[in-house]
């Protein structure tokens, strides 16, 4: 376990293909805030994954990790900092995509909503922003009112402490409330 005081926006995580997958988990305050799996590596990684810690700022968080071997140094290279770790330019990489929406990090699968709302398109798509495989399934979101230029936001929806992982759905604009969810505004 390692103890951070939160005083920067990005939490980056080195991530290897190679290395062996730990569940991680981070507790802001006694409350688990983020529980996933990730290759986290004390050697040169092969990217760096992220966790916006920014809503924390201020507080103590312990990142946490199962199965990491005695003397295991790859949580001391874990770094708080007010941008993303990368070697080249996010977005400007050499091999990405420049036409389709791409997410910043991790893996990404399945569209699992398109809707119109608020002048905005939503796009919503399984996402592990922590690796290159199918784990740690979250709801990416993105938006954008051309369909061509993206914004990526937060993750919708992520894994819960108990382990499971948010697959495929749908999403829906429900303006008259008829499912009867909607609460407040």
């Amino acid at each position: 376990s390692r103890t951070f005081l939160i005083d920067r926006q990005y939490l980056n995580l080195p991530i290897a293909s190679d290395a062996p997958v730990r569940r991680l988990t981070l507790v802001v305050d006694g409350t688990v805030v983020n529980d996933f799996e990730a290759a986290i590596t004390e050697r040169t990684p092969d990217f760096w994954a992220f966790v916006d810690v920014s809503r924390w700022r201020g507080k103590h968080a312990d990142l946490r990790a199962q199965r990491l071997p005695a003397g295991g140094a790859a949580l001391d290279k874990a770094e708080l900092s007010n941008s993303l770790r990368a070697d080249e330019p996010l977005y400007a990489e050499k091999l990405r995509p420049q036409f389709h929406f791409t997410t910043r990090r991790g893996w990404i699968n399945d569209p699992n909503g398109l809707v119109f709302a608020g002048g905005e398109y939503h796009l919503y798509y399984q996402h592990n922003p922590f690796g290159w495989t199918s784990r740690n399934m979250h709801w990416g979101h993105a938006v954008s009112r051309d369909l061509v230029r993206w914004t990526e936001l937060p993750a919708a929806l992520a894994p819960h402490r108990f382990g499971d992982w948010v697959w495929s759905g749908s999403a829906v604009v429900d303006a008259a409330n008829t499912s009867g969810f909607k609460t407040g505004r």
